[in-house]
């Protein structure tokens, strides 16, 4: 048992690691990012929700095994209702501001990069 939660872990770990990244950048107020990113918001969704769903393919392979439609939705599903979330917590952080626009970026993100990432798994086995 606590091997496997051991393993779980370490499996999980980059993954964990980039949606703390994602929340900390969705949530910190506007005006003390440590980078200033010039470019379109709506980018920067897709970018962040593309990267993060694409490193929940790899474990996520190893814990259920080939791609299956279930796991692309799975993990789309659980990184479009992070985004949501981080969304509504926008509303109590300091220059930031709730849009369902970028929720929508969020969830288009995180489709593609499953997609993307798929195609990629699939053509190298």
């Amino acid at each position: 048992m606590k091997n496997s939660v051991i393993r779980f872990f370490q499996s999980w770990f980059p993954s964990i690691i980039v949606g703390i990244l994602v929340g900390f950048f969705s949530l910190a107020p506007s005006s003390s990012l440590p980078i200033s990113w010039e470019t379109s918001d709506t980018i920067k969704h897709f970018l962040a929700y593309f990267i993060l769903s694409g490193v929940m393919v790899f474990p996520a392979i190893r814990q259920w095994g080939t791609t299956t439609l279930n796991r692309i939705i799975w993990i789309t599903v659980v990184c479009t209702l992070f985004g949501a979330l981080l969304e509504v917590g926008q509303s109590f952080s300091p220059g930031r501001d709730p849009s369902v626009h970028d929720a929508i970026t969020n969830l288009i993100g995180s489709a593609v990069g499953q997609i993307i990432t798929n195609l990629v798994v699939w053509v190298k086995t």
